[in-house]
């Protein structure tokens, strides 16, 4: 599963995968701005069929907390 959420994580952000690693912070790192915050949580939402708020994504910094906030969520 964590595979897959960085491999959608660099689709999403229009990153290379490489760059993708958990300790990665989302904006300062990847580039995770406002829009591709929401478009991310529908992305993450799709893939594994939980409900991430904007609330929720405001308070995930790295890649590692995407995937706990999904392992806890699934």
């Amino acid at each position: 599963m964590t595979e897959s959420i960085q491999v959608l994580i660099a689709q999403n952000l229009g990153v290379d995968e490489s760059r993708v690693t958990e300790g990665a912070r989302l904006r300062e790192d990847l580039g995770m701005d406002e829009i591709s915050s929401v478009e991310l949580a529908m992305a993450l939402d799709e893939l594994t069929g939980t409900e991430t708020t904007e609330e929720d994504m405001e308070e995930l910094t790295t890649v590692q907390d995407i995937i706990q906030y999904l392992q806890r969520a699934g």
